[in-house]
């Protein structure tokens, strides 16, 4: 009897202490429980606050990114302004746009200080025109103002500026020539027509006369006029060619040594509408067309004055 309620009593307290346990472990878990769903919840609240990059936005920068490398890598200086303008104007919020900017300001800022000299070599009274235009050429090839400069205006405003002011002619060389005289050295200059014969008179002989070198003629230049090797047909104007209106325009053009034309000059214009239309189509055309270059005793030389004319009939 004894013994069955000890073990009784035991079998209670162990039953008890199992109970305790299992009070004591319920908050742990209900708490470990609750910091789990936390920390889920902290990670789907960054994903919806920051969503993954779409591949739009991946390619739109890459792009950006491209069109900024081409852009400064450009070794023209010209090219790479005018790339940096574009690339400005179609990524005016891109990450690279106050670079761009800063490289931009650099080149034209040069491109001025190059414009303001240009400027004053035109006006200089002791240079001829020959020496302006080709200045002003250096100018335009090496900034492209007609084309990617945005001075197209100035310059051709320039350029008839310079043919209006009074062009520096060589002074002509006033040197006696050199050449053997006409007049024999026999005739005796003291006597007179008609006077009675002298007697002879022995003269001392005469010192040597030294002999006068032999002087070749001149070969004569072989030239040979420059020749169109690739021709470019002028872009008609549209709005002269719906109202079917016809232009002749007549250029000079000048041509380096490599057969490209460097300048072109306008001689006359006949249309009765759209005369800068079809000066610039003509002026573009001729710009493009290539030559055979003038030769000189088979040597190529730049030539000026070469008569081109442009026809439009619609």
């Amino acid at each position: 009897m004894y013994q069955s309620v000890d073990t009784t009593d035991a079998q209670t307290s162990h039953d008890n202490q199992a109970a305790a346990k299992q009070a004591y472990r319920k908050p742990i878990i209900i708490g470990t429980l609750c910091a789990a769903s936390a920390i889920c919840f902290a990670l789907i609240y960054a994903q919806s606050t920051n969503p993954p990059p779409k591949a739009e936005d991946i390619t739109a920068s890459q792009a950006s990114h491209n069109a900024y490398l081409s852009a400064i890598g450009e070794s023209n200086a010209a090219l790479r302004r005018a790339r940096l303008q574009d690339f400005l104007r179609i990524y005016p919020t891109d990450e690279r746009s106050s670079a761009a900017q800063a490289q931009l300001e650099v080149l034209t800022a040069y491109e001025t200080r190059d414009w303001n000299h240009i400027t004053k070599i035109a006006y200089e009274n002791s240079l001829s025109h020959t020496l302006r235009l080709s200045a002003l050429e250096d100018y335009n090839q090496r900034w492209g103002g007609d084309l990617l400069g945005g001075r197209a205006d100035d310059i051709q405003a320039l350029r008839a500026n310079i043919l209006e002011l009074p062009d520096v002619i060589p002074k002509t060389d006033r040197n006696l020539d050199a050449s053997q005289s006409p007049i024999p050295e026999t005739i005796i200059s003291d006597r007179l027509l008609g006077e009675p014969r002298r007697r002879a008179v022995t003269l001392p002989s005469p010192p040597p006369v030294r002999q006068r070198p032999v002087v070749k003629a001149p070969v004569k230049e072989v030239i040979v006029k420059p020749k169109v090797r690739r021709n470019v047909t002028p872009r008609y104007p549209r709005k002269a060619l719906r109202r079917n209106v016809n232009a002749l325009v007549v250029l000079s053009l000048s041509i380096d040594a490599k057969g490209k034309v460097q300048m072109t000059e306008l001689i006359d214009v006949q249309a009765r509408r759209y005369e800068k239309d079809f000066i610039k189509a003509a002026e573009r055309a001729a710009l493009r067309t290539r030559y055979h270059p003038q030769t000189i005793n088979g040597k190529a030389v730049p030539v000026s004055g070469i008569i081109k004319k442009y026809r439009f009939r619609g």
